[in-house]
């Protein structure tokens, strides 16, 4: 079965099973209208990935998963499929009020082992700036993956400037996809938008 990618392109479509993802790809944006659902499609449209029907997944990077480039990924993505990925987004009508919306990533170098998305976002991410949302949604990805590994942790062994932690004696490398924006000046919607969209 052939079908045509989201850059244009026709190519087999794979059947994949179980569902598990080989790939997977960041994307984030900003959109502002007038309108509450118009502002999240632009937001999307700027991001890249407006042409599929998302499906909110939860939480865990399979093993062996790769992390891609957006054009890469876009390559293997269909026009109107459902994709599943995190997703993360917050919206305001405010003036000049801060949000974001923020993806944490927590990866082992081990390609057997399984890592940890974690999403801030709604009103979670009123008010944060971006480095802010940055820091608190890294934070979140490798203690929910410490918790997951039934590894020893607590709160005093993040540091915000560090990439790198040793969990039951694995690497795991630490990062996120962050969108912030202030409200738009004349009451506007204004959404950010950020997404990990899975390839299988």
């Amino acid at each position: 079965m052939k079908a045509r990618s989201t850059i244009g392109q026709k190519r087999d479509v794979p059947q994949a099973w179980p569902l598990v993802p080989r790939k997977v790809l960041l994307a984030k944006g900003v959109g502002v209208h007038k309108e509450m659902l118009t502002s999240r499609e632009l937001a999307m449209t700027d991001a890249g990935v407006e042409k599929m029907n998302m499906i909110k997944a939860s939480s865990i990077i399979p093993p062996r998963c790769e992390i891609v480039p957006l054009r890469e990924g876009k390559k293997e993505l269909m026009i109107g499929q459902m994709a599943f990925a995190i997703l993360a987004q917050c919206q305001t009508y405010e003036p000049h009020k801060r949000i974001s919306a923020a993806i944490g990533i927590a990866k082992p170098d081990d390609p057997d082992m399984y890592g940890f998305f974690t999403e801030i976002e709604e009103d979670q991410g009123y008010g944060k700036t971006q480095q802010k949302a940055a820091e608190e949604v890294m934070y979140l990805a490798i203690s929910n993956l410490a918790m997951s590994w039934r590894a020893k942790w607590n709160d005093k062994m993040f540091d915000p400037k560090k990439k790198v932690y040793r969990i039951k004696n694995k690497t795991v490398r630490v990062s996120n996809v962050t969108q912030s924006a202030l409200g738009d000046p004349d009451g506007k919607y204004t959404t950010v938008f950020v997404a990990a969209v899975f390839v299988f």
